[in-house]
């Protein structure tokens, strides 16, 4: 059974079981240099989710993190989320 789901919307929208393990290995195909890592604070913290964010640092030129993200965010928390990612001239978004 295929665990990881994606869709061609935004181009690419990735998610389920395993998804984390190719992280790196999609960012570096698709030669993503400034990804903005948008979460929570909880989620930031979870053990797997960490040592992702670690491995970014081997593969990009810089990383940036909102943790501003929340569950069934508020407009304002997007509008806060974009501004962020405009503000490094992210190339990427992982959530």
């Amino acid at each position: 059974m295929n665990t990881v789901w994606q869709f061609a919307t935004s181009p690419t929208i990735r998610f389920g079981r395993g998804c984390l393990g190719g992280l790196t290995h999609c960012l570096t195909q698709r030669q993503i240099r400034r990804p903005i890592v948008v979460s929570d604070p909880v989620v930031l913290s979870i053990p797997a989710v960490e040592s992702v964010i670690r491995s970014l640092a081997q593969i990009v030129d810089s990383k940036q993190i909102f943790a501003g993200g929340q569950a069934e965010p508020t407009v304002a928390t997007a509008e806060a989320a974009i501004a962020a990612a405009k503000a490094v001239d992210a190339d990427a978004v992982i959530g």
